[in-house]
């Protein structure tokens, strides 16, 4: 029996996977703990990892049909989906510790017609939304 070229390529394409998939728990784990809103973490990267490994796993299924491939990328899509909703998770939990309010939450229960006063001393104040006693546009 004699290993070629191929069989080490193949060797060491299983061997970085498993250790790409081992690699994944702590990077979990740290986004579990942060504290600050996991900011270190890139929402882009993890997104394009995402779309990476499953469109290689896509591939893998339907161009070559190969489940070693598809299982492997899939399973590295999911993991990376795991990073990117914990930290936008971690993000909002932050934001709502610093603000009181989820984003989302905030601008649904935004006040209506109040005045403020900004730095400058100006007075300003927020539009009225249809349903505060204005027609929306095409009513």
């Amino acid at each position: 029996m004699s290993i070629n070229g191929v069989d080490v390529i193949a060797f060491a394409f299983g061997a970085f996977n498993l250790l790409r998939l081992a690699s994944y728990l702590p990077q979990i784990v740290a986004v579990a703990r942060d504290q600050h809103g996991a900011t270190a973490i890139s929402l882009s990267c993890w997104s394009i990892w995402i779309g990476a490994n499953a469109t290689t796993a896509l591939y893998g299924w339907v161009n070559l049909g190969d489940l070693a491939l598809t299982t492997i990328n899939a399973f590295n899509a999911a993991c990376c989906a795991a990073v990117l909703l914990l930290t936008v998770y971690k993000r909002a939990t932050a934001r709502f510790r610093q603000t009181g309010s989820y984003p989302l939450y905030a601008l649904q229960r935004s006040p209506r017609n109040v005045c403020t006063k900004s730095r400058l001393g100006s007075t300003t104040a927020t539009a009225l939304r249809p349903g505060d006693g204005q027609r929306s546009a095409g009513s």
